[in-house]
């Protein structure tokens, strides 16, 4: 997989260390001892579906405290965030933890 720079040069954002290494196996731990269902596609207003010729992932039941932890790092992130796109953020939506297999997409 390439590094963090690759990214950077087509203007994506890259927080390095996002997640410290104790927390990357607390996560990775928690997404592979849960539940995990087949995750959907679709387009608002025209619900969400099941569709594995598209999306053949799946998505990982953590827990609420996982999913407000990492909400809240992306949320103190906001301002690098806003700065780097220049645009003005107010939230963000849930964090989704999905599961992806060999040959998955």
């Amino acid at each position: 997989m390439p590094n963090a720079g690759f990214f950077t040069r087509f203007g994506l954002f890259v927080a390095k260390d996002f997640f410290n290494a104790e927390l990357r196996t607390k996560l990775l731990a928690e997404v592979h001892s849960v539940t995990a269902t087949p995750s959907t596609v679709g387009s608002k207003g025209a619900g969400y579906v099941v569709d594995e010729s598209i999306r053949s992932s799946k998505w990982a039941d953590v827990s609420a405290t996982t999913i407000s932890s990492v909400k809240a790092r992306l949320l103190n992130i906001r301002p690098q965030l806003e700065r780097h796109f220049d645009v003005t953020l107010t939230d963000c939506q849930e964090p989704q933890f999905l599961v992806y297999r060999k040959g998955d997409r």
